[in-house]
């Protein structure tokens, strides 16, 4: 039991170590990137994309249900 108890231990302790590490140059290389998009003009304003995806995930439960 404690066997089994150390490798789950271990095995999240490899995860976050993982995440952290490509969290941390997953953001450098993001903000570089954002910095140079150039973004078109007719791109909505960024509190209209909360309703897009709002209305995006309706259209797509109404299709299963």
């Amino acid at each position: 039991m404690c066997y089994k108890l150390s490798n789950i231990l271990y095995s999240f302790f490899l995860i976050f170590i993982t995440a952290a590490v490509a969290k941390y140059f997953t953001v450098q290389g993001m903000s570089a990137f954002y910095e140079v998009l150039d973004i078109p003009v007719v791109t909505p304003e960024n509190h209209y994309f909360s309703y897009i995806w709002r209305g995006l995930f309706f259209f797509c439960l109404s299709v299963f249900i």
